[in-house]
């Protein structure tokens, strides 16, 4: 593996130079003298800088959830992080896996970080919350905002905003933290939380009275009608910001592309998905690939997104695998749901989701003697159809 390898080398690095820096420190009282007025501004320098860029580098965009799991595992086995008394590399490891939309995993590298006893930052605060939010991990949330008051980041405007989200999702809301000044941050996770929640009216009664809406208030609005299927208000709401003259980012287009996929329209799609890298040179990832291969999908147009997904210039993750097995099991496409399986057994070999939808497509078409090969191979591997559940409500 390129990047493990890499790696290596940067921790021989890094070693070799906390090794240099401890001999400097017991070296004679001139030398060190003499030394520290060269370097009185640079030991984190000596120590963070140059690796820290290799260690972003190997963090970048392209690095995949399979090839971060090998990095951090490696990290943690050469006591590699141990060499540092800041946050920063354990950020950079935490910003991936968010990036990865790994949650849980992140979680478990914060845990790390304070078993090992580095105290997080105003960087680190706002990854965790997000996770925490994402996971409903509402006692590590707990713990966190015991931890930022601790640290004295309790009003630091961004864990306020991640505080805000986490205690409001857990139905908390004498212990969101309140501020009187309305403040557009405070103001933005309050028009996220409704739309969450799907009280799209209150958000945007929140949002009209705001003196100015940046890029994260119409993001908020048009992400908040797109996921509860307000296929119209969010597009008229995204034509809206941009006579507004406010610039779209690549959450807003997430947000567009969304409401194209709740409403079917292709030609739109299509449109929207130009438009961002064309008109606004932003380079489309992979949450904007998966809105177009479920929209294409949906759309009956397998081929097309097979292309989309052969032309994508990172690795398809499950999730986008998982959109064009969909569309094969919808439309009966047997040759594209083999490729598509063999993909998903490869890339999550202990899930059974792509046998069980590949099981139905065979049965749909009455090929029976693939559905019992199918069976035998669960069977084998032991793996088992994860039974289906219902939650019934009593009216009274």
């Amino acid at each position: 593996m390129p990047r493990l390898s890499k790696l290596k080398g940067l921790i021989y690095l890094a070693r070799s130079r906390h090794v240099s820096r401890r001999f400097i420190t017991t070296s004679s009282r001139d030398n060190v003298s003499q030394i520290s007025v060269q370097h009185q501004t640079s030991p984190a320098l000596l120590d963070v800088h140059e690796p820290g860029i290799m260690m972003a580098t190997l963090l970048s965009n392209s690095c995949q959830l399979q090839e971060l799991n090998q990095i951090y595992a490696h990290v943690v086995r050469t006591h590699f992080l141990e060499l540092y008394d800041a946050p920063f590399h354990w950020n950079n490891i935490m910003r991936a896996y968010i990036r990865l939309e790994a949650p849980t995993k992140l979680l478990h590298v914060y845990l790390a970080m304070m078993r090992a006893g580095v105290l997080p930052d105003s960087y680190t605060l706002p990854i965790v919350l997000k996770a925490v939010c994402q996971t409903f991990a509402i006692e590590i949330g707990q713990q966190v905002h015991s931890v930022a008051i601790r640290i004295g980041l309790q009003s630091n405007e961004y864990c306020e905003s991640g505080f805000i989200n986490l205690y409001c999702k857990a139905g908390k809301f004498l212990k969101c933290p309140t501020n009187e000044n309305k403040e557009i941050l405070m103001t933005n996770s309050l028009i996220d939380m409704y739309g969450k929640c799907g009280r799209m009216d209150l958000a945007y009664k929140v949002f009209s009275t705001m003196e100015e809406q940046n890029v994260s208030s119409w993001t908020s609005m048009i992400v908040g009608y797109a996921m509860h299927g307000h296929v119209k208000e969010a597009l008229e709401c995204f034509w809206c910001m941009r006579e507004a003259g406010v610039r779209p980012n690549h959450v807003t287009f997430v947000g567009v592309l969304s409401a194209c996929v709740h409403g079917g329209t292709v030609q739109e799609g299509r449109c929207y998905f130009d438009m961002m890298k064309n008109v606004y040179g932003i380079t489309p990832q992979l949450q904007h690939y998966g809105c177009m291969v479920d929209l294409l999908g949906r759309a009956g147009l397998l081929e097309e997104a097979k292309e989309m997904v052969d032309g994508m210039p990172m690795k398809p993750n499950s999730i986008i695998w998982g959109c064009l097995m969909g569309a094969c099991e919808k439309y009966g496409n047997v040759e594209m749901g083999e490729w598509v399986a063999k993909h998903l057994q490869i890339l999550e070999p202990w899930d059974d989701g792509a046998f069980v939808v590949l099981s139905n497509i065979y049965a749909n078409k009455g090929l029976w003697k693939e559905v019992e090969k199918i069976r035998w191979i669960m069977k084998r591997r032991s793996l088992a159809k994860i039974p289906a559940y219902s939650l019934a409500t009593n009216p009274d």
